[in-house]
């Protein structure tokens, strides 16, 4: 089962991934709300509903690699021992959430470089998404955010990389969609008040005090992780102890 400290830390992390989701996304949000045909939905809050409907194709190819990961880190990390588990997953964690937190502040432009892989598949599957502009209805919607849930983006690659160490397909999915949902709120936002929201993605204070908490998250992750825990004397210990004094007598 996922440990819910797990899902709070990738809703977390998408929350205040939403600055740098709104730079790169929010114009297609954007688009997308001033491109539903009036017909489709005459008047504001239905124009709303397109936009969520959107976000939910979009987050569902989060989640769809989120279960690509977690099954890749089930393979890699079933036969390590637990305690090297335990340090390699949160060597894995922690480093991924600094380097989040760098490439959101800005202060590594390398970090970017992470994305080369996607844009060769972006370069392929847009034109489709385009395609499917102006949407008429909410179905056509979610399948324009299935199209752009595959934007070649460092944030998500590199959520991708925390949901690998859980260890199985279905937590994977889980992180990656617990993600996803931390995203929406701004993403609808923009969807509502379009500019101002993209603005604020570009206030480089905000922008910089939501990096620097993620790099302080990563950076208790990878000190806890990397620290021993002592071993807890638990009532089985104590029956084994007990048979081993028996034995001795």
């Amino acid at each position: 089962m996922i440990d819910s400290a797990a899902i709070i830390l990738a809703f977390t992390l998408g929350l205040f991934s939403t600055l740098h989701c709104l730079g790169m996304c929010g114009g297609i949000v954007s688009a997308l709300a001033c491109s539903v045909a009036p017909s489709a939905a005459p008047d504001r809050m239905k124009r709303h509903a397109y936009v969520l409907a959107f976000n939910l194709g979009r987050i569902s190819v989060y989640g769809f690699l989120g279960l690509l990961a977690g099954t890749t880190g089930g393979v890699l990390f079933d036969n390590l021992d637990p305690t090297l588990w335990r340090r390699v997953a949160s060597a894995v964690a922690g480093l991924s959430l600094i380097l989040t937190g760098l490439y959101l502040g800005g202060w590594v432009h390398a970090v970017r470089r992470v994305d080369f892989i996607g844009r060769i598949l972006w370069r392929r599957i847009e034109p489709i998404g385009r395609r499917l502009l102006p949407v008429r209805t909410p179905a056509a919607a979610f399948a324009a955010g299935l199209v752009w849930g595959w934007l070649p983006c460092g944030l998500v690659y590199y959520s991708l990389v925390l949901a690998a160490p859980l260890g199985d397909a279905m937590t994977g999915a889980l992180f990656m969609l617990a993600f996803g949902l931390g995203t929406i709120p701004g993403m609808q936002a923009t969807g509502v008040f379009g500019g101002l929201m993209i603005r604020l993605a570009h206030n480089q204070r905000i922008r910089r005090a939501a990096a620097g908490t993620i790099i302080a998250i990563g950076s208790a992750t990878l000190l806890i992780g990397q620290t021993e825990i002592p071993h807890r004397f638990t009532p089985a210990d104590a029956g084994h102890e007990g048979a081993h004094h028996e034995h001795r007598n």
